[in-house]
Order: structure tokens, then C-alpha cells, then sequence
């Protein structure tokens, strides 16, 4: 059922679809058969993870190859931390690039090194997040990428490491998100239709008014003067949250969709996404649209 509400006075949000339901690894040892306990996002704890005692964390990459960031948990479900190496290929030391990103795991226990062997992934400051994202109460590794194009997309992988071979959950495929298209029509209004759902809403363009007039979009009189089909883009932002409370992340994230061009807001999209049966369900659908913007005459 659609409903709509005001954000700040400014904002019109539609929910199309709501269903029933660190820094990089310091050298030195690790205290033999220290016991910590294992959080969620609400604070409870969730289990425990055990440290052996074992050289300092190293690892030996390529020429070229660095380490850009790093963290220690138990991602192998032996309740022995590991270390979670994530390295990519950057042109110098100091830059901020990198493509040929993988994650590497050194197993607590054994020592021994598995990785993703990721395929054309790459980005600006890309980081780790480790936590339980497919139920299994054993955290898996996250990692997000900005890849730095004018529409502010942002790569993410999702990997397991508790299975004999290490499995890619969350890959390119699934940064489209929540799929959008539509048209303009006469009175300044866009419909936009959601391909996940089938579900459709009107969302104002009011606050683009002057520019659609100044292209001739759109006459003065609201009529519609050349076709316009907004699309949706990619993910931006990917935020793991616990919404349920009970140890495992759902993903919360955010895309824009554009209209007559790139810099052409028509709405912000916002999705939850929950991992079962071995896919990603989309939960929850939020369709938010300007309704005054910063730009606009007599501010």
C-alpha cells in the first residue's frame, strides 16, 4: 500500500514496498587463548572468538601491490580471529586509487592465506566491514569503493570465508539496486515505475521548474514539450545495519534517479536488502523527491 509523508518540510517520501515481514594490522604476537566476546550493532553479544598465540601478521604481495586496509576477526567459524588482508595495485605508495582489489585471509589457526580473486574491481579508498550478513552467525567481509564517476557510485563485494573455498555473495550484479524507469508528463511530474515490484509513483518536479523551462522541457504552462525517461542509478551508499537485532546485517542503500541528464535529481531512492535462500531480497522500497530546492529564486 502506498503512503506519503513530509521529511522536513521539504522532502516527499513514497514507500513503494513493504512487506510482511582500523587501521592496518600492528606487528606483534597475539596473547595465547585470549577469549573475546563477538558484538552486534545493538551491543549484545553474539559469541565468543579466541586468539592463539602466533607470529606478527605479515603478508608478501608483488611489486606494486599494497595493503589498504586491514582487520581481525574470526570470518572461518573456528572461534580463532583472522587476519583480513584487503590489497589492491596502486600506482604509487601514497595514491588513493586502486584497481585489481582482492581480499586475502590469513587463517588464525593454520596461517594459511585464501582470497576472493576478484575480476575488474576497483576504487578510491576502498574499506573493510566485517559482520554476518548470510545468517550463518560467522561474520563475512565487506568491502566498499568509490569509483569516483560524476554519479557518485560506489562498488561493493560481499565475501564468505567458512566454506572450504571462499564465496562471493554480494557482487556487481547486485550494485544496480532498486531498477527504475519512467517518463515525464504534462503538470511537471515524473512517473516512475520500480522493475523489482512493478509498482509505480508520481513524484513532483516542481523544484527543476526554471530549468526545464530554460531547455524547453517543459512549456510554461506545464505542458510537456520533448520526452524525458528517468533512470535509476547504481548504488552510492551501502550501509549494513541490524535492523532485526539478532546478530545479522540487512543491507540499507541509497541510488539516485536522474532525468533530462546526470545532474538532473528526480528522486532519492532508498532500499533494504536481506539476504535468504541464497540471494538478496529486496524488504523495502522509499521513493523521496524534492520539494524546494537550494536553487530556486528568492531564497
Amino acid at each position: 500500500m502506498q503512503y506519503k509523508k513530509q521529511i522536513a518540510g521539504i522532502i516527499s517520501a513514497v514507500v513503494l514496498f513493504v512487506p510482511s515481514v582500523y587501521p592496518l594490522a600492528q606487528e606483534g604476537s597475539y596473547e595465547t587463548n585470549t577469549v573475546k566476546n563477538v558484538y552486534n550493532a545493538a551491543g549484545h553479544v553474539t559469541g565468543a572468538a579466541r586468539s592463539l598465540a602466533m607470529e606478527p601478521a605479515k603478508i608478501e604481495l608483488p611489486a606494486g601491490r599494497y595493503v589498504l586496509d586491514a582487520k581481525i576477526a574470526d570470518v572461518t567459524g573456528d572461534a580463532i580471529e583472522d587476519n583480513i588482508f584487503l590489497i589492491g595495485r596502486k600506482a604509487k605508495p601514497d595514491a588513493i586509487y586502486a584497481d585489481q582489489i582482492d581480499i586475502i585471509v590469513q587463517n588464525g589457526a593454520t596461517g594459511n592465506q585464501v582470497s576472493t580473486q576478484l575480476e575488474n574491481f576497483g576504487g578510491y579508498e576502498a574499506k573493510l566491514f566485517v559482520g554476518d550478513f548470510d545468517g550463518d552467525k560467522i561474520s563475512d567481509v565487506m568491502v566498499s569503493a568509490p569509483t569516483g564517476g560524476s554519479g557518485g557510485i560506489v562498488g561493493h563485494v560481499i565475501a564468505t570465508f567458512s566454506g572450504a573455498e571462499p564465496k562471493v555473495i554480494f557482487a556487481e550484479k547486485n550494485n544496480g539496486g532498486a531498477k527504475f524507469t519512467g517518463r515525464f508528463v504534462d503538470g511537471f511530474k515524473a512517473e516512475l515505475v520500480n522493475e523489482n515490484t512493478g509498482r509505480s509513483t508520481i513524484v513532483d518536479l516542481s523544484a527543476n521548474k526554471d530549468r526545464y523551462l530554460g531547455s524547453n522541457v517543459y512549456s510554461p504552462e506545464g505542458k510537456l514539450l520533448k520526452a524525458v525517461k528517468p533512470y535509476s542509478y547504481p548504488f552510492s551508499v551501502i550501509e549494513p545495519i541490524d535492523f532485526s537485532r539478532n546478530g545479522t546485517y540487512e543491507l540499507r542503500g541509497h541510488q539516485r534517479v536522474v532525468g533530462a541528464y546526470n545532474a538532473d535529481l528526480v528522486a532519492n531512492v532508498t532500499s533494504i536488502w536481506k539476504y535468504e535462500d541464497n540471494e538478496w531480497r529486496i524488504r523495502q522500497i522509499e521513493v523521496a523527491t524534492v520539494l524546494l530546492s537550494m536553487n530556486e529564486q528568492g531564497n
